[in-house]
């Protein structure tokens, strides 16, 4: 049985955002895939650089940052702020559809 160590980052009410703090739990968590939501534009490649991560993403707000390759992502709109961003990982001859949903909250 194969082990994945997943973490997910909901980033809302988030104005300045710290980079050095991200990446600090990021590292001590030693993830090897990360979902984000509600992710500024700039953050997601700055993560990835600081923590040796590959960046995922399409159009919106999601995003993911991984140790092992993904594949066949799709964004949806779910109305609103909804979104949800798919994607394909192969873990141990196996593959695995992954989901990253970002729901709307009033």
């Amino acid at each position: 049985m194969s082990i994945l160590r997943v973490m997910t980052y909901a980033l809302r009410g988030s104005s300045v955002f710290d980079v050095e703090g991200a990446t600090q739990l990021i590292r001590t968590q030693r993830p090897e895939l990360v979902f984000l939501q509600y992710l500024p534009d700039y953050l997601l490649e700055s993560l990835a650089k600081e923590t040796g991560m590959t960046a995922y993403a399409t159009q919106g707000t999601n995003g993911f940052l991984s140790r092992h390759r993904l594949s066949a992502l799709q964004s949806v709109s779910l109305g609103g702020e909804g979104h949800c961003l798919r994607a394909d990982l192969d873990l141990s001859g196996k593959r695995l559809h992954i989901f990253n949903v970002q729901l709307v909250s009033d």
